[in-house]
């Protein structure tokens, strides 16, 4: 790793009461109005540390192009993670306390300095969060975040962290004495900031909230969160989570009530997803085993031979029903553009009804192969 600081000649002796640590990844869409937000607190004293994690979209050109002494730049050339850049930032960190800040969210002016006023005032708090209001691509606020709004003071937390996630992770200042030797569980990939509050609440450590929007929080399809949220049902990623956290602590030799509550909290998630994710399916898959008939499977295999020696190889569509709604209307729409190149249309799933089966039977080659 190169570490490379803008105008470093420029740097203040003094160590800044806040380091502001942004992990930069192609971010190259929104950076220049995060980083703009920053430089624009009324708190100054701080450095803004951005470690960027291998961008490639043109992001570290960005960051170069801010001329403010008060902006310390690590550049790297290869792609390690959030886990370890957050871990990075936390050693190379040189404010007495430590904010969290995403490339693609939003400080409010006077974010800074409420939280710092907050932690001086109140010593025997480890961190310190604040609400979020949520914002679109255009900056538009779309609304806020119903947990965050439902956990405010410090029992309220207490009470739903086992549960879930309730501190935006952007929105965070840690007090640096408090960290010791924690930091951030490269086994998290995903809710690495969850288990290092649980972590710290673990060990006594106090965590509050501030409540007041203090940041804009940027929803969009290429956030690290909407891409995890992407990948595994919630109830399954917060069973993972809970289970990675319970597995580091009992290998510390480390158990308290906080890990009854975690425990009571995981069985609730399993049940629900054993409930709303695994039953039904199943539930569905085996009924459709034991009625279907044998000989309806042999038609299908034949159907399917036959449509495939005439089909044209360009246009195959697969949808999961023919029956009447909306997400049906607009499948049938979308064959019918192009209708003129004879498309292949398969069912894949058990339809209620048979509403739009002429329609699609009008614009191409029709399949119905329920699909277990």
């Amino acid at each position: 790793m190169q570490r490379s600081m803008i105008n470093s000649s420029l740097m203040p002796d003094h160590e800044p009461t806040i380091t502001v640590l942004m992990p930069l990844y192609n971010g190259a869409a929104f950076l220049h109005e995060a980083i703009e937000s920053v430089l624009g607190q009324t708190h100054t004293d701080f450095e803004l540390l951005i470690i960027s994690d291998g961008s490639t979209d043109g992001s570290d050109r960005i960051v170069r192009s801010f001329s403010d002494p008060r902006i310390h730049f690590i550049p790297n050339d290869r792609n390690r993670g959030l886990v370890a850049v957050l871990n990075d930032g936390i050693d190379h960190a040189r404010g007495r306390y430590i904010a969290r800040m995403d490339a693609d969210d939003v400080m409010r002016s006077d974010r800074l300095a409420k939280q710092f006023e907050f932690l001086e005032a109140h010593v025997e708090i480890a961190v310190v969060a604040t609400f979020v209001d949520l914002i679109n691509t255009d900056g538009e606020i779309t609304g806020a975040w119903d947990t965050d709004r439902a956990a405010v003071d410090e029992d309220e937390i207490q009470s739903m962290m086992p549960r879930t996630a309730c501190i935006a992770h952007p929105t965070v200042m840690i007090r640096r004495s408090s960290l010791g030797s924690l930091r951030y569980d490269p086994k998290q990939v995903e809710g690495e900031d969850w288990d290092l509050w649980l972590r710290m609440r673990s060990r006594g450590l106090r965590i509050a909230k501030i409540p007041e929007a203090l940041l804009r929080y940027r929803q969009h399809l290429n956030s690290f969160t909407g891409a995890a949220r992407a990948r595994r049902v919630q109830e399954l990623r917060l069973i993972v989570m809970r289970h990675r956290f319970l597995l580091g602590e009992w290998g510390s030799l480390r158990f308290n009530r906080l890990h009854l509550a975690v425990i009571k909290a995981q069985v609730r998630s399993l049940a629900r997803h054993i409930r709303f994710n695994v039953l039904p399916p199943l539930l569905r898959d085996t009924y459709r085993v034991l009625t279907y008939s044998p000989f309806r499977l042999l038609v299908e295999k034949q159907e399917l031979r036959k449509a495939l020696s005439v089909w044209n190889g360009r246009h195959l569509f697969v949808f999961p029903y023919l029956s009447m709604g909306g997400a049906e209307q607009v499948h049938a729409d979308i064959v019918a553009a192009v209708a003129d190149k004879h498309p292949l249309v398969v069912m894949s799933g058990f339809s209620s009804d048979r509403a739009f089966e002429e329609r699609f039977q009008k614009s191409g080659t029709l399949l119905d192969i329920p699909v277990f």
